[in-house]
C-alpha cells in the first residue's frame, strides 16, 4: 500500500499549480496569498489557499479575495503576483 501512496503523491505534485499574490498595507505591513490546485480538475473545490499576514475581507469586483492587514486591520493593496 505504501507504493500506491508514493505514486499518488508524485502524480499530484506534477499536476499542482501554484500562484502567489503579494500585498502591502498603508503602514508597510506585507502579506501573501498562496493558491495551489490540481490543473487536471479545474474546480474551486480543488484549490487550497494559504495566507500570511492578511485576513479575509470579502471579494472584489473581479471575483478575487480582498484582504486586510492582520496587524492593523487596514485594507491591503496587491503589489504583484508570481
Amino acid at each position: 500500500m505504501r507504493a500506491f501512496f508514493t505514486h499518488l503523491t508524485e502524480k499530484t505534485h506534477e499536476a499542482t499549480a501554484m500562484k502567489r499574490r503579494y500585498f502591502v498595507c498603508a503602514n508597510g505591513h506585507e502579506g501573501e496569498e498562496v493558491t495551489s490546485g490540481n490543473d487536471e480538475l479545474p474546480s474551486s473545490q480543488n484549490e487550497l489557499i494559504r495566507t500570511t499576514g492578511i485576513v479575509d475581507n470579502g471579494i472584489d469586483t473581479r471575483g478575487q479575495l480582498r484582504y486586510r492587514c492582520r496587524t492593523g486591520g487596514e485594507p491591503m493593496s496587491e503589489t504583484g503576483t508570481s
